[in-house]
């Protein structure tokens, strides 16, 4: 479902619009469609701090952007319409602002898509050894520490999450689980042939 969202007299359609519930409606996702001009426009607004206007529940609503930086991206359509998005640059995997507190934002709509990312954005934010078997033990330690928290999805279907990692915190909860052979942990080093009582953080490639 599209809805309208607008700005100083300019208007849209909104297909998708994330927010941090803790972040005053902060924008984590917006998705936009409609004229070009209205997309550019709204999206420049929102990433100048003007806030966009949207009714989701049947009620006004504002929404505004965060303090982090935001990737930006309009495409022109076949039908002559123009499709745009903004999220947060941390939400790009590669991105590092901070090598010992790292921000993360993932979104998507596949539940097991989105472990698989928070897997993939630990693994190139940090130096930490890591093996694809702890995806799914990785995401529940995550979501019970609180490091990462559901986000609210406001127009369309795509799940958010956002959280920040501290790397010593992480690597001491690693070395915690091989220390106590937790099995989800362990298993991987018994099909190598492995034997790792401790984690150190993994060489860079020069």
């Amino acid at each position: 479902m599209l809805l309208e969202i607008s700005a100083g007299g300019i208007a849209a359609y909104c297909a998708d619009l994330i927010v941090h519930p803790a972040g005053q409606d902060g924008v984590c996702f917006i998705s936009l469609a409609g004229p070009q001009a209205a997309v550019k426009g709204l999206l420049a607004n929102l990433l100048e701090g003007a806030s966009l206007t949207v009714m989701p529940d049947g009620r006004f609503r504002q929404v505004r952007r965060l303090p982090n930086n935001y990737h930006m991206k309009v495409r022109k359509l076949p039908s002559g319409l123009a499709h745009g998005l903004a999220f947060p640059k941390s939400a790009l995997p590669s991105q590092v602002d901070d090598e010992s507190s790292l921000d993360i934002f993932l979104i998507g709509r596949d539940p097991g898509r989105l472990q698989a990312m928070l897997y993939r954005h630990v693994e190139l934010k940090t130096d930490l050894p890591l093996h694809p078997s702890w995806t799914a033990w990785l995401w529940r330690q995550c979501l019970e520490k609180k490091w990462v928290r559901e986000l609210r999805t406001l127009v369309g279907s795509f799940s958010g999450f956002a959280g920040n990692l501290d790397q010593a915190k992480l690597q001491g909860l690693i070395g915690a689980a091989l220390t106590d052979r937790d099995p989800e942990i362990s298993s991987c080093m018994r099909q190598s042939g492995r034997n790792i009582s401790s984690t150190t953080p993994k060489e860079k490639q020069s």
